[in-house]
């Protein structure tokens, strides 16, 4: 692992893979990002050769529970720390020297990173929530937008059949005027020539 490229969630998600040996990560190690983005941390789920991106951390007298959780909580002052450079990023001096705090007790360590996690796991499904809400809602409007378009293009469709079927009419109206014009026409004549008849015959 070069850096924190290939973390996940929780642990990394390694795509390279080498032989050569270097610094290594052990297992339940701390993963930690010593260059941009400083801080990001992932826990070894097996032993990892990791580059200059990275440091691993393990705890001696601090619980390695308690230690995740302390870190994640100073991450600003990490970033804070390590800005102000050309290439943001913290060296193994600064962070061997880093000061924590923490309760001599390993239990008492232990379980406040017990509280903490589950702090944690709250928030996530709080936060997975409010993602599938607003999903949800994103859905809902879509449909809504799209019902609407539909709504519009068929009453379009319907406009446009009218104003053709009108349209038709008005051809058919027009094509029979000349025909009953022409009819009229041959009614009168008739009439004319009948009359003509019979003033002849009363002559």
């Amino acid at each position: 692992l070069q850096g924190c490229a290939e973390f996940g969630r929780v642990s990394p998600i390694p795509v390279l893979f080498c032989r050569q040996e270097g610094k290594l990560g052990k297992l339940d190690s701390i993963l930690f990002s010593v260059r941009a983005p400083v801080g990001k941390i992932n826990i070894a789920d097996r032993d990892y050769v990791i580059g200059r991106g990275l440091a691993a951390i393990e705890g001696v007298k601090i619980a390695s529970t308690y230690l995740t959780q302390y870190l994640h909580f100073v991450t600003p002052e990490f970033r804070a720390a390590s800005q102000g450079s050309t290439f943001e990023a913290i060296n193994s001096s600064a962070l061997s020297a880093w000061p924590i705090s923490f309760p001599t007790s390993k239990a008492e360590q232990s379980k406040i990173a017990e509280i903490l996690s589950i702090v944690d796991q709250a928030i996530e499904q709080t936060e997975a929530l409010i993602a599938k809400q607003q999903l949800d809602l994103l859905k809902r409007n879509f449909l809504l937008y799209a019902a609407g378009i539909a709504t519009f293009l068929l009453a379009l469709y319907f406009l446009f059949r009218f104003r053709k079927y009108k349209r038709k009419q008005q051809l058919l109206m027009e094509e029979k005027k000349p025909q009953q014009s022409l009819q009229e026409k041959k009614e009168e004549e008739k009439k004319r020539k009948k009359k003509t008849a019979e003033m002849d015959g009363k002559q």
